[in-house]
């Protein structure tokens, strides 16, 4: 499981309950809207084809919680 815990001061990056990385200084100051992808970033676009991709994703869970 991958989770986000952002606030007014930081984000805290986190797998499976154990946390990976912090952020401090680039924080954003603008609204948020949560957006699932299966691409974790803009490089892998280039493979992402009809061929490689199932048709279907299953998401087990989304939660979101508002401070």
């Amino acid at each position: 499981m991958f989770s986000v815990a952002r606030t007014p001061t930081e984000y805290v990056f986190r797998v499976d309950g154990r946390e990976f990385f912090r952020e401090a200084r680039a924080i954003s100051r603008t609204p948020q809207w949560l957006t699932l992808s299966a691409t974790a970033s803009d490089y892998e676009l280039e493979d992402v084809t009809p061929e490689n991709v199932d048709e279907e994703t299953q998401v087990d869970c989304v939660r979101v919680w508002t401070l």
